[in-house]
């Protein structure tokens, strides 16, 4: 696998050259069997689903963050990337980066991966079990929104789980002590689990 050259700021995605060299790089090996399985989806669904960031560490990952749907952002990129240019992107890439967990050992994913506005849990934990075994190293599942916990909690995952704020949701963009949590959340996963 080829190091892509990381990004060292958020909302990159807004950058032509940048996204039109990662959109070259969706059917790396690392990412090839995520990003099959996204057409396969998006084929017997029928909805337009993004794929795995190539910049991320796909089938490798130990950890998976799961946020709730696809924003803004990734309608623009069609990738579930912390570099899309909206506001949940830009707050998982600064958690991330204060967390100090490098993107080869993480993937992202949403619980509702299509763009289509319907929120359908059942078949989007059903989609999340197809994608589990492709990334068999994977140690944790950190599912972003605190609303997570009662969706999910029934769910025999096959690995550890947690629940940390939503990067998403407005109300908790701008407070401090929600991003400290979050990054708190990802640190101690990473760490625990992960090592």
């Amino acid at each position: 696998m080829v190091k892509p050259l990381l990004p060292d700021s958020a909302r990159q995605h807004k950058d032509e050259d940048f996204l039109k060299a990662k959109l070259d790089r969706l059917w790396d090996p690392h990412v090839a069997p995520l990003n099959e399985l996204c057409d396969q989806m998006a084929g017997d669904t029928g909805k337009k689903i993004p794929y795995f960031d190539p910049f991320d560490g796909g089938v490798n990952a130990k950890l998976l963050f799961i946020l709730y749907k696809p924003q803004n952002g990734a309608e623009g990129s069609n990738i579930v990337s912390m570099d899309n240019d909206d506001p949940a992107a830009e707050t998982t890439f600064h958690a991330f980066g204060e967390a100090g967990i490098p993107r080869s050992d993480i993937a992202l994913w949403n619980i509702i991966p299509w763009f289509d506005g319907t929120d359908d849990y059942s078949k989007g934990k059903q989609l999340l079990k197809l994608v589990l075994p492709l990334i068999p190293d994977v140690k944790t599942l950190v599912f972003a929104g605190k609303g997570m916990r009662q969706k999910i909690k029934s769910i025999r995952w096959g690995v550890h789980w947690d629940v940390a704020p939503s990067p998403g949701q407005k109300s908790h963009i701008s407070n401090p002590k929600f991003k400290e949590e979050l990054v708190e959340v990802l640190k101690e996963n990473w760490q625990v689990q992960c090592h």
